[in-house]
């Protein structure tokens, strides 16, 4: 295999690398990033990650993100910059922002569509997921969709703009409609999200492992021993969580 290494930080201190299949890589970008990285509120080397969602929302829709997920990924280049980002918030932490435009819980919302029982410990809500250029946005997803699978999550929800349902579809998250994302329920009516809310989005939840088949095709298992360990993600309360 053709081995595209990509180091991977936590909190600003390298843990390991993702080895990707450069071959397959090259059939939808030419860019390849030198760093992916995941921070916790208050670490170093998140403001950059910070600054690239505010700079797109407001340059897209002349948004003022006053308050970021609990923890961010972030994509870079060579020279440090980050080219794309998002976050993302654990149910079983919080109350989700996209539960203010659901009328029940997010749990009883998905297991009405999906008829069984859900885990609320099991959902993470998924949103600030912005690119700049081309390809970035590739290696964004999935990190974050592998990350999240081996954390235990089985259920992503997010409110979803045309850029982040492109990448669902590309890689056949399997897409459950919860509703329409309307502004009048915010405190501010949505006056903070500038044009946002014109993009008519939607709440929509999806099986994480069913993008496992397309993502395994850039990331093989054969060549990627130990990811449970090197994406563990620290929760409050946990000394670490490993599935």
């Amino acid at each position: 295999m053709n081995v595209l290494e990509i180091a991977f930080t936590s909190n600003a201190r390298k843990r390991g690398a993702l080895l990707l299949d450069r071959d397959h890589v090259r059939r939808m970008t030419r860019v390849e990033p030198a760093s992916i990285s995941l921070t916790e509120r208050l670490t170093p080397g998140r403001a950059p990650v910070e600054s690239l969602i505010e700079h797109v929302y407001a340059a897209s829709y002349n948004a003022i993100i006053a308050r970021h997920y609990p923890y961010l990924i972030g994509i870079h280049a060579e020279d440090g910059s980050v080219i794309a980002a998002a976050g993302f918030r654990s149910a079983a932490e919080d109350q989700l922002f996209l539960e203010q435009y659901l009328t029940r819980p997010v749990e009883e919302a998905i297991a009405k569509k999906v008829r069984h029982p859900l885990p609320r410990a099991e959902i993470v809500e998924i949103g600030s997921f912005v690119s700049i250029g081309r390809g970035g946005s590739l290696f964004l997803f999935i990190a974050l969709m592998e990350l999240l699978r081996r954390n235990g999550f089985t259920y992503a929800v997010a409110t979803v703009a045309e850029s982040l349902g492109r990448m669902l579809r590309a890689f056949d998250i399997e897409c459950l409609d919860l509703g329409a994302a309307s502004p009048k329920v915010l405190p501010d009516h949505g006056t903070s999200w500038g044009t946002y809310y014109r993009t008519d989005p939607r709440v929509l939840a999806g099986p994480i492992a069913s993008a496992r088949r397309r993502i395994g095709a850039f990331l093989p298992e054969a060549q990627n021993g130990g990811l449970d360990e090197l994406l563990a993600v620290h929760r409050p309360g946990e000394e670490a969580h490993i599935q």
